[in-house]
């Protein structure tokens, strides 16, 4: 079988394919529950509000940037589901785009929320645990669709 007779959304695709359809869905169960709390009691007010026990400063603007970031990365693995069926050329670049966006908002998020809302200094060891599980991941993921032949061949469009 030659190189040019792998194509398709087979293979490892097909693997890949699956976690791309179900990234959005893990989004929001993650993001909904946490947002819709916060919004809808008294949390907010509490936690925003300058003089009130539960006070944190900041808390305002990293919940903001949060959920802005949030909700661009379920619009982008929302894209990426478009660009990977309709086998787009963009989507292998696209694809390695939001692993590098999502690595950025994890640092940034785990360094905003040790730093200015709990108040204490970032655990390192904990960080660099979250950085290299992420890093092995998107390093597979980069690399095979970097390298091989089914990639090329498929996103063409």
């Amino acid at each position: 079988m030659g190189n040019e007779e792998i194509e398709g959304l087979g293979g490892w695709l097909f693997l890949l394919g699956i976690g791309i359809v179900i990234s959005p869905i893990f989004t929001i169960q993650q993001i909904y529950p946490l947002f819709s709390e916060l919004f809808s009691s008294n949390a907010w007010t509490l936690l925003t509000t300058p003089g009130t026990n539960s006070y944190k400063p900041y808390f305002a603007s990293v919940i903001i940037i949060e959920l802005t970031a949030n909700i661009l990365l379920l619009l982008g693995s929302i894209y990426m589901i478009k660009l990977f069926f309709k086998k787009n050329s963009l989507f292998p670049k696209f694809f390695i785009a939001v692993l590098l966006v999502k690595l950025f908002i994890s640092i940034a998020d785990h360094i905003s929320y040790k730093v200015f809302i709990a108040n204490t200094t970032v655990k390192f060891m904990a960080l660099m645990d979250d950085i290299l599980i992420f890093l092995a991941f998107a390093s597979v993921w980069t690399s095979y669709l970097l390298v091989s032949k089914r990639v090329e061949n498929t996103f063409i469009h």
